[in-house]
């Protein structure tokens, strides 16, 4: 672990909200990671006045000042089940930038929102 960011400061459950850009959907949700690495994440998107919910799992890890996430489980609650897309063995990994990582707070960089803050809840 580099840059001051402890895998222990991780272990929790985290609330986060997230507004697109153009305020066509809003998310929000936990994000709960155990000692052991493994998390579930529980979205709830608004979008065009539907309501989407979809659990996610797998591995999370801090490299090198990074949030790398594997995704080994992803379960979209709107769709039946027969049209749940798979993921590829081994899951689907990405690497999102901290910013910030304390015992209250998370902040990640990213791509579409600019920055996410996620608040610990739960130890």
């Amino acid at each position: 672990m580099s840059q001051g960011h402890s895998q222990d400061a991780l272990t929790g459950t985290w609330n986060f909200r997230v507004i697109g850009p153009d305020g066509s959907s809003d998310t929000y949700g936990t994000f709960t990671v155990r000692p052991d690495c493994s998390f579930r994440s529980e979205l709830v998107t608004s979008v065009s006045n539907e309501v989407r919910t979809v659990i996610l799992q797998g591995l999370v890890r801090i490299r090198y000042g990074f949030l790398v996430e594997t995704t080994t489980n992803v379960l979209p609650q709107w769709t039946p089940g027969a049209k749940r897309g798979a993921l590829p063995l081994g899951g689907t990994t990405s690497r999102t930038r901290i910013i910030r990582l304390d015992e209250h707070e998370l902040v990640l960089e990213t791509n579409q929102f600019d920055s996410v803050l996620y608040r610990k809840v739960m130890q």
